[in-house]
């Protein structure tokens, strides 16, 4: 019981976050979640390409992308950003 609880978990950590992402820069948006603390989502990698990074700067994107995760309580990611042409 406590693994199939841990994988709900952690699925839904990574779940949530995209769909946040997602919601948050629109449709023309690629995000991928990946837990890399091996299962207990305290560490996620984040990948973003969108267009709505177009003419931004890797500040302004990374920026953008923490305010979608403003109310999101996270251990810590590493975040990387492209925009999409």
């Amino acid at each position: 019981m406590f693994r199939l609880s841990r994988i709900v978990r952690r699925f839904g950590i990574e779940q949530r976050v995209r769909d946040k992402i997602v919601t948050s820069l629109g449709p023309n948006t690629d995000c991928e979640v990946i837990d890399v603390s091996g299962g207990c989502g305290a560490m996620l990698h984040i990948n973003v390409v969108s267009a709505a990074f177009q003419g931004k700067n890797k500040v302004a994107q990374h920026r953008m992308v923490n305010k979608c995760l403003q109310d999101e309580t996270l251990h810590g990611f590493k975040l990387e950003t492209q925009a999409k042409n």
